[in-house]
């Protein structure tokens, strides 16, 4: 029995903290963060029908502010506590109000949390008993507890950790055993005898990890929000409305680490939503078209990519991920034309090394690895035949107005954004897969 049908077979319980107000949300709403409508749907809709589509039905709901709003609308599908003291108290002390429920072990759920059943599934499908939902970040610009981790265990999280360290975001939801929902307890228990209540779970769940093992479920590239503003409520919006397909285009010279962020890219995205790498490299091959200095097959090569692009774009399902050498304005514009014509959100992803030191260094290291296609491209007369007969970006940035632009130093290991044609969650899908390229190169 896999231990995802362990739990499940134990008729797991999950618990759903909604009893405080947000300082910061309630500037602009009085209603609870659980009934916030995302995407034409509740937050607490989101949370009930991920748990019902894995078969966890006891769900006790800890309810304070606003308490009567929430019961009205959840009805019976729930268990009701309420924290009647929610203004001068915070979640460990909620939690503690149904400590007798959570004894056998939990699921752990935030009210202001919103995110897709496969979110759920993947802390469920965990192999390790306690498991912490995190998106695994190399930006940070939100307040949430940030983590540091060895290999899949979670060391420590907090909002104080240092960027530099920092693995991801703790998110949630989170699985907690019966060992470790008892040593949580203890704590916030006492906390309360010595009159303290102003604790967070969060906080709570990050001491008991120090002893006893807390593990990462990576949900990188999953749809969630933490909605305690108008911005976050703006950005859940955005997250949970139709997500938009997108095409990347690599751009760049021989050497520069182009063709190796391509599948790095491919690689990280794949996790999370269909992405199809297609390489003119591979279509060479396949064609038998193989002497890189002829015009001829060059053009051929482009041809056969437009025509497979347009195949995989008309069905609007699937990412695209271009890697050549898209040198000339001319190739580009064809592939700007399909995205826009498909409704493809475009990506230029242009790789760089501006010491030209290193470029003879990595070709000087391609002539001793074993014949293909692929080395045989990295010469340096190929480089500066490349190079010199270039059309740089100038006049793409002018003509295609919803194009968004990445630049990659993959020697320095710099990721810099260029102009971005529309914010959307693909923007840090393809920034967080670059700086993944980085990491493994």
């Amino acid at each position: 029995m896999l231990l995802n049908e362990f739990w499940l077979f134990f008729s797991m319980k999950a618990v759903i903290l909604a009893a405080g107000v947000s300082k910061r949300k309630s500037s602009f709403s009085d209603t609870p963060s659980c009934l916030l409508e995302v995407a034409g749907k509740k937050i607490i809709d989101y949370q009930l029908e991920a748990l019902t589509a894995c078969g966890i039905t006891d769900v006790v709901m800890v309810v304070g502010y606003k308490a009567e709003m929430i019961q009205s609308y959840v009805g019976s599908k729930v268990t009701y506590v309420v924290n009647s003291d929610y203004e001068n108290t915070k979640s460990a002390y909620s939690l503690w109000l149904v400590r007798d429920f959570c004894r056998e072990g939990f699921i752990y759920i935030n009210g202001d949390l919103v995110f897709e059943l496969e979110l759920l599934k993947k802390v469920l499908d965990s192999k390790y008993e306690n498991v912490f939902a995190f998106d695994r970040k190399y930006d940070f610009t939100s307040d949430m507890h940030k983590v540091v981790m060895i290999g899949d265990r979670i060391i420590h999280h907090n909002h104080k950790v240092s960027s530099d360290i920092a693995h991801g975001e703790a998110v949630g939801p989170v699985r907690v055993s019966k060992e470790f929902a008892a040593e949580v307890l203890r704590v916030i228990d006492a906390d309360i005898t010595e009159g303290k209540s102003k604790n967070t779970v969060y906080n709570v769940f990050n001491d008991v990890a120090k002893y006893i093992s807390m593990h990462g479920a990576n949900i990188t590239g999953l749809r969630w929000c933490e909605v305690d503003t108008t911005d976050d409520l703006a950005l859940a919006q955005k997250v949970f409305g139709e997500r938009t397909p997108f095409a990347v285009l690599m751009y760049g010279y021989p050497a520069t680490g182009k063709t190796t962020m391509s599948r790095a890219l491919q690689e990280y995205c794949a996790q999370f939503s269909r992405t199809a790498l297609l390489s003119t490299f591979n279509l060479r091959e396949e064609l038998g078209l193989v002497d890189l200095y002829s015009t001829e097959e060059r053009e051929a090569v482009y041809d056969q990519m437009i025509e497979r692009v347009n195949t995989v774009m008309k069905w609007k399902k699937t990412n695209v991920i271009l890697d050549g050498n898209f040198n000339k304005f001319s190739s580009r514009k064809r592939i700007y034309d399909l995205a826009q014509a498909h409704g493809y959100q475009l990506f230029v992803v242009h790789c760089d090394v501006a010491a030209q030191d290193e470029i003879k260094r990595r070709l000087e290291i391609r002539k001793s690895l074993p014949k293909s296609l692929e080395h045989a491209a990295a010469t340096v007369d190929l480089y500066e035949l490349i190079k010199n007969t270039a059309d740089d970006l100038s006049q793409d940035m002018v003509d295609v107005s919803s194009m968004s632009v990445v630049k990659v130093d993959t020697h320095k290991g710099k990721v810099e954004l260029g102009k971005i044609g529309m914010v959307t969650e693909n923007v840090g899908m393809i920034q967080n897969g670059i700086k993944y390229g980085l990491v493994k190169q």
